[in-house]
């Protein structure tokens, strides 16, 4: 494995460029990268990259591989080193006794669906420079001091472009403000949805959404990965994040996947496994865990890592957690299906775990292009070693004391801080070197036109040591889980951050329109229609109102046609005037 010589070369070339090249020669690079790349950044690829993590995705369904040389593409904390090397969604299921296999492991077996890769954030319009120089330097590879004007403009059209142009009607999710399930924003001046007024983009709270949408109906491509035929999914994957770097909040990635039938035939006995080659730093140090109770897979190291070290970080750990899995029916329950609990069903749990180590013979990759890696896969998300007898499938046991352990489908399931349990690299398990982890929820059947949808969070921690890392770990994770059990939590609510009265929408009006403001604090508040001769017409609020964002409507049908003036009065520290125009 050539991982670790490549990102150390990378490294130091990155360094000596920044340090020994002449300035004009940086400049000249970063604007041949602008012109090189600019399709690329704005179609095939991005990056996930709003707190302590930076993530690239792909528009084809890969994921974690950097797109400049193919490498190591998660980083942890956002500016270290690498912890993912790549990951990606693979799922399993019969179709007429036939199993099928498919999504993304090294190969991939999807194919873009979507025109381009969305990215999002809601305070696009006004972002501070240094953040979006950050942003380019680590989309186009360059050192923040390379970034260029028209990288910066770049960003922000990519910004601007995919909040006016949010795929709702494909299905990229949206935030119903007014709750009646119909996508209904209010625009501005410019068309762009409002996020203070109405209905618009994303998922609440967050700071930074990407959505994507791909299938595996190319047959070729879908064979290439373990020689199965496609099943006929389509697969969205919705992946937001939060701008709380010091919160626990601000340690993870969400990641959404949602796949549905558009085959004639009914998936029995389906699967979804989130996979990942995980390299924390260095990987030939890296140990995996496995944790039932938090439905979690995790990745930490044997020592302070060499990479970390060279950086003056305390070696990380983290996770893969599954937040909600598929749905089965359940009378007197609820579940988490699209971002609302709904009655009658229950989200599947974490139901296997499976590992592969640097010097195993069983615990090993699934071929490759062979019909003998669907089975393999088919058998490792049952909860078995990746053989193909489907008839007869070796379990995966307990190996932490010498000898046969106990029959698992959770191997390494222990804690690695206090040594209790089955714990990677002690006993005969295997030594630290390279992991490959999967976590599996399932099985479930999935009819023609259904729909089924799996959440699973990337979180990082960072200790005073490699090993308390992993306590600060499942601090983090747990902190999560309740996060995401209750909405109400999801980020930070918008509070307006002064004054404001806008134009009232649409102007001139028949005969409705909407007049919208912005209270930074709560405040006794006036708001007035007048005419020409300053005569008062209607009242349209006279009450204290707590800070927030309104949009009051104003019905001007038994007025006549004309100019018209409306005030707001906001307590002692706020007053505003604007005209508006009725036409009959």
């Amino acid at each position: 494995m050539y991982r670790t010589s490549v990102f150390k070369f990378s490294f130091i070339f990155f360094l000596f460029c920044i340090e020994i090249l002449p300035a004009k020669m940086i400049e000249g690079q970063a604007g041949h990268l602008q012109k090189n790349r600019q399709s690329d950044v704005t179609r095939n690829h991005t990056l996930c990259n709003i707190n302590n993590w930076s993530y690239w995705l792909y528009r084809n369904g890969k994921s974690g591989r950097t797109p400049y040389n193919n490498n190591s593409g998660g980083v942890y904390p956002r500016g270290t080193a690498i912890v993912v090397y790549q990951d990606g969604l693979v799922w399993g299921a019969r179709v007429n006794d036939e199993v099928r296999v498919g999504g993304q492991t090294y190969i991939i077996g999807t194919k873009a669906v979507s025109d381009h890769i969305y990215r999002i954030r809601w305070d696009w319009a006004r972002l501070p420079r240094a953040d979006l120089v950050r942003d380019a330097g680590e989309l186009f590879n360059v050192p923040d001091s390379a970034v260029t004007d028209s990288m910066l403009e770049i960003i922000r059209d990519n910004y601007l472009n995919d909040w006016k142009n949010w795929p709702v009607d494909k299905g990229a999710p949206y935030v119903d403000v007014d709750k009646n399930g119909v996508y209904n924003p209010v625009l501005d001046e410019n068309g762009m949805p409002d996020f203070q007024f109405g209905d618009y983009p994303g998922v609440a709270g967050a700071d930074q959404v990407i959505w994507f949408e791909a299938d595996d109906r190319d047959e070729p491509r879908t064979y290439n990965l373990y020689g199965s035929k496609p099943l006929g999914l389509d697969l969205q994957v919705t992946v937001w994040a939060y701008k709380a770097p010091d919160e626990a909040l601000g340690q993870a990635i969400f990641k959404r996947y949602k796949v549905t039938n558009t085959a004639s035939e009914t998936f029995k006995e389906m699967y979804l496994s989130q996979w990942t080659d995980t390299d924390l730093g260095d990987y030939r140090d890296d140990l995996a865990g496995c944790d039932s109770v938090l439905n979690a897979m995790f990745t930490y190291n044997v020592a302070e890592d060499s990479l970390f070290s060279a950086l003056d970080e305390i070696t990380p750990a983290m996770a893969y957690v599954l937040l909600s899995g598929p749905v089965v029916p359940a009378a007197a329950d609820s579940a988490w299906i699209d971002f609302k609990r709904v009655p009658g069903y229950r989200n599947l749990p974490m139901t296997a775990f499976a590992y592969y180590a640097a010097g195993s013979t069983t615990y090993v990759d699934p071929a490759f292009g062979r019909y003998e890696g669907t089975l393999a896969w088919y058998n490792l998300m049952r909860g078995y070693e990746p053989t193909a007898d489907l008839l007869h499938p070796s379990p995966f046991r307990h190996l932490k004391k010498d000898g046969i352990g106990p029959v698992t489908h959770y191997p390494l399931n222990g804690d690695p801080v206090s040594g209790t349990g089955d714990v990677d690299g002690q006993g005969a398990n295997f030594k630290a070197s390279f992991r490959h982890m999967a976590m599996v929820s399932g099985p479930f059947d999935l009819a023609p036109g259904e729909s089924q949808e799996m959440t699973v969070a990337l979180v990082g921690g960072q200790g005073s040591t490699y090993l308390n890392s992993v306590s600060v770990l499942k601090d983090n994770i747990r902190a999560i889980q309740n996060i995401y059990k209750n909405p109400s939590l999801w980020g930070s609510t918008f509070v307006p951050t002064g004054f404001k009265l806008f134009q009232n929408y649409p102007n001139p009006f028949n005969p409705i329109t909407h007049i919208r403001y912005t209270l930074p604090v709560a405040e006794k508040v006036n708001l007035t229609v007048f005419n020409l001769l300053g005569q008062k017409v209607r009242t349209l609020v006279n009450e204290k109102q707590q800070a927030g964002a309104y949009n009051v409507s104003f019905d001007g049908q038994f007025l006549a046609s004309g100019v018209y003036f409306y005030r707001l009065r906001a307590g002692k520290e706020f007053s505003g005037t604007r005209k508006l125009i009725l036409l009959k």
